[in-house]
């Protein structure tokens, strides 16, 4: 059991704050490449005060099947990202991980990989769930990429789920089974 739940070697999950994330969310989406990657409606930039009242709206539901966490870079205290746990069926012990890393100058240096093994850990040790799931856009190769060194198992495709640039793009479906986890522990 590691007794920094929260740290890892590059990041730490922080608590969410909605009014810092509609900041940041207005900042990241101006970046059309973080909001081609990250989300699937057509891009466009966000208003940071609308954003606000719909992520306060979100945060007072206080729903006991999802969590939400800012990623903070640990060599600048940044908040660089975030990620969100969400329950699928609680019987089946399942869940689905997003995560995104809208500070450019954290891309492909390993920050979201970090931030995705502490959301593992959170998911297998704290939740007891049996399956993480994610979906990624088939053109994003540095993220299956990342999540593919989290130790994520490419499990299928919606095929051309997604129009981009006049273009049909794959969703792809990726797993981590409670069994890779303490695999993957026993190794460390």
């Amino acid at each position: 059991m590691s007794p920094q739940l929260f740290t890892g070697k590059l990041t730490r999950l922080v608590a969410y704050d909605p009014d810092r994330a509609a900041e940041l969310h207005a900042q990241w989406y101006r970046d059309s490449e973080f909001s081609r990657n990250y989300d699937f409606p057509p891009v466009r930039p966000r208003d940071a005060k609308r954003t606000q009242e719909r992520f306060r709206q979100h945060a007072a539901q206080l729903n006991p099947d999802s969590i939400s966490f800012q990623i903070q870079a640990l060599d600048s205290e940044q908040i660089i990202g975030e990620c969100e746990l969400e329950r699928m069926r609680e019987s089946l012990h399942d869940a689905y991980v997003s995560i995104g890393i809208g500070e450019r100058a954290y891309w492909g240096r390993g920050f979201g990989t970090d931030a995705m093994r502490l959301m593992l850990a959170f998911g297998f040790n704290e939740w007891n769930l049996h399956r993480i799931t994610l979906s990624v856009f088939g053109y994003n190769a540095r993220a299956i990429r990342s999540y593919e060194k989290a130790g994520f198992v490419m499990e299928g495709r919606m095929r051309q789920r997604l129009k981009r640039d006049g273009k049909r793009w794959d969703d792809v479906t990726m797993g981590f089974l409670r069994a890779d986890w303490e695999q993957a522990s026993r190794a460390l």
